[in-house]
C-alpha cells in the first residue's frame, strides 16, 4: 500500500475515535479538545461543512483525503 495512503488512513483514525468510518462534528469538538483548542460551535461546523463534501453531515475518508490535499497536508 501507498505510503501515502497509509498515513491518510492513520490521520483519518486520530479523527474517528470509534471507527464509524465517518468524522463527525463530535469528533472534531474531542480532537479539539484533546489538542486544548478552544474552537465553537460554528468554528466545527464551518470545518465540518468545509470537508463534507457530500452534504451529508459528517466526513468520510475519501473527503477527509481531498481535504488534507487540498491543504497541503499529503
Amino acid at each position: 500500500m501507498c505510503k501515502i495512503v497509509q498515513e491518510a488512513k492513520k490521520a483519518f483514525a486520530l479523527f474517528d475515535n470509534d471507527n464509524s468510518g465517518t468524522v463527525t462534528i463530535e469528533d472534531l469538538r474531542r480532537c479539539c479538545k484533546e489538542l486544548s483548542e478552544q474552537m465553537t460551535d460554528v468554528e466545527l461546523t464551518q470545518m465540518l461543512h468545509e470537508a463534507d463534501l457530500d452534504e451529508n453531515g459528517e466526513i468520510d475518508p475519501i473527503n477527509f483525503f481531498k481535504l488534507m490535499r487540498r491543504a497541503g497536508v499529503f
